[in-house]
């Protein structure tokens, strides 16, 4: 019994740690709730719903990362999905638009109830002939790069007048 005790004691213990462990880094544990709520509150989902910790790091990096990135030829919303494919899983695109949709790293397909967070969802706004890519994450939303860098929160069902969804991809590294 006395044994039970002290294991119980240490697991306690060991499970009071200040630090959260996810996808083999460490995550400050006050840091990790801020992040959690941010995200839960844009995707309108329940906090305990964001336990993929270092996607949504990289995404909160991409903010202070973009303006450091030298490459002028290649355009933000690009750039961004280069970025966070690269960064989250270790995924090297193309650098323009056509290239992405038509790269073997991607499985194009057009049903978006099959989307999973970390799917890019081709698409283009109506008052506008560019073509964009962003990157699902949950409770049909997703996030792109705007011309300027800033990222853009979308809701599926709200886009429906002005977004028209062309294509979504899953992403995989042959």
């Amino acid at each position: 019994m006395k044994n039970t005790l002290i294991l119980f004691i240490i697991l306690t213990l060991h499970n009071c740690s200040p630090k959260v462990i996810h996808n083999t880094k460490t995550i400050d544990s006050y840091k990790q709730n801020a992040l959690q709520k941010k995200f839960a509150y844009l995707l309108k989902i329940p906090t305990d719903s964001i336990y993929n910790l270092s996607l949504y790091k990289n995404l909160e990096s991409w903010n202070s990362t973009k303006d450091s990135l030298d490459f002028e030829s290649i355009p933000y919303p690009i750039l961004f999905i280069n970025y966070i494919c690269y960064k989250q899983y270790h995924i090297e695109l193309p650098n323009s638009y056509d290239e992405i949709l038509k790269s073997e790293k991607v499985y194009p397909y057009l049903n978006t109830n099959y989307l999973k967070e970390g799917d890019l969802i081709f698409f283009k706004q109506k008052n506008n002939s560019h073509k964009l890519v962003g990157l699902y994450l949950k409770n049909k939303h997703f996030t792109y790069a705007s011309t300027n860098g800033e990222l853009n929160y979308i809701e599926i069902k709200d886009t429906l007048n002005n977004i028209t969804i062309l294509s979504n991809a899953k992403l995989f590294n042959r």
